[in-house]
């Protein structure tokens, strides 16, 4: 009694089938390179918002270690005639933050302004 089965065997192509053959490979090969290209944009990606999560976890854990941060605040800047200084405040706090001399526009609209006053 016999048994049928199958085997991979190498098999002699005929010009048809290396035809076939080739258009596959160039197929594939076509294909390959576009889900190469999409893995590169993919992995530039994720490779973009893991720099941005890092910079984020290092800036949190420095203002919980260290107790501050630095983020906007509103600040005012007004005219200190009496100096001839231009003053800016934080808001929040009304810390004074810097004095600058006052331009030549800024004194002579501050003096129209008394004037009109």
């Amino acid at each position: 009694m016999s048994t049928e089965s199958t085997e991979f065997l190498s098999c002699r192509l005929t010009e048809t089938e290396r035809i076939e053959r080739a258009r596959a490979t160039t197929d594939l090969l076509k294909s390959y390179e576009e889900k190469e290209a999409l893995q590169k944009e993919h992995a530039k990606r994720v490779s973009e918002e893991l720099k941005g999560l890092r910079a984020k976890m290092v800036e949190a854990g420095r203002a919980s270690r260290e107790g501050h941060e630095e983020r906007w605040v509103p600040v005012d800047e007004k005219p200190n005639i009496e100096r001839m200084k231009m003053e800016s405040y934080r808001r929040d706090t009304g810390e004074l933050l810097r004095t600058r001399k006052m331009t030549d526009d800024e004194i002579e609209r501050h003096v129209q302004m008394r004037l009109v006053d």
